[in-house]
């Protein structure tokens, strides 16, 4: 897994600054939405991947007992074979899409080097200081509802779990999921900055309530009918916690409305997206985790 990810970097390394935007999938596109169906594709096949990766590694912190060698075995050939064989297919598509922009485009690198080359001249594309062309000012809705279906998914575990309390399954699930929420919705309160109108407002709060409040009224519960009495004081606590993260974001998000094109874009796709990608892998580790002590 990790050669097939060097090997990516170094495809998407070899390409152009300039025919970024045409041959592979940027931040640009995952924050607009801005995707095509073979970016969708390369997308998901890159999710699965990234999330059998993560699971096999998971799998080395479970005890080596004796009577475990055949379930990992198992483990590793319905987890491990898949993910390789995805993993070669992006590779595939990577070289491919590589191949093709070089054959469409490399008639003209003359000409556009000259052109890039000219005093006072930009590369193509990123006259607006983005590899891609997209100048991102706002995400895509999708991470504004994101937190809803979460917070759903979260309610409808919690009640499976209350109502078979011996399901360890839905425990896990349902736990494990509030970590997923939390991370939605501090995206959630960045997505639209300088959209200040009330429908927008009223999702933002309604986020708000049904995960700080719903939410970690429902772990509180649930921590309270297992007796795990430090668990509960910690969630009682994280309720005011959430409440002051929400009003210091709302502050922030209305500064960030002010603030000049490229810092803003900036702010969104690294800040904000790229970041909460990269916690996002923590979180999936900690919940493949929480899912192998499950088996």
């Amino acid at each position: 897994y990790l050669l097939g990810l060097w090997l990516l970097f170094l495809i998407r390394g070899s390409v152009r600054l300039a025919w970024r935007h045409d041959v592979m999938l940027t931040l640009e596109h995952i924050a607009t939405f801005t995707l095509t169906t073979k970016r969708k594709v390369q997308g998901s096949l890159c999710f699965v991947v990234m999330c059998c990766g993560v699971y096999l590694f998971t799998q080395l912190s479970k005890p080596n007992l004796e009577g475990d060698k055949r379930d990992i075995e198992t483990v590793i050939r319905a987890v491990g074979y898949p993910g390789v064989v995805l993993a070669a297919i992006v590779l595939l598509l990577e070289v491919h899409s590589v191949s093709n922009a070089q054959a469409s485009k490399g008639t003209y690198r003359s000409r556009s080097s000259a052109l890039n080359d000219a005093p006072g001249s930009s590369p193509s594309g990123t006259a607006s200081g983005t590899s891609s062309g997209i100048v991102v000012k706002e995400l895509s809705s999708f991470f504004s509802y994101l937190p809803v279906v979460l917070t759903s998914t979260f309610l409808c575990l919690s009640i499976w779990a209350y109502s078979s309390p011996d399901n360890l399954w839905a425990r896990k699930l349902a736990l494990t999921t509030v970590s997923f929420i939390a991370l939605s919705f501090c995206i959630s309160i960045f997505t639209k900055p300088a959209n200040s109108s009330a429908s927008h407002l009223r999702l933002l709060h309604f986020n708000f309530f049904s995960f700080a409040i719903l939410g970690e009224s429902g772990v509180a519960l649930y921590c309270a009918l297992e007796s795990w009495w430090f668990s509960l004081l910690f969630a009682v606590i994280r309720t005011p916690f959430w409440c002051f993260i929400y009003s210091k974001g709302l502050s922030w998000r209305r500064r960030c409305a002010s603030a000049p094109v490229a810092s803003l874009h900036k702010f969104l796709t690294t800040s904000v997206l790229l970041r909460s990608a990269q916690a996002g892998v923590t979180v999936t580790f900690l919940f493949f985790e929480s899912l192998s002590c499950a088996l």
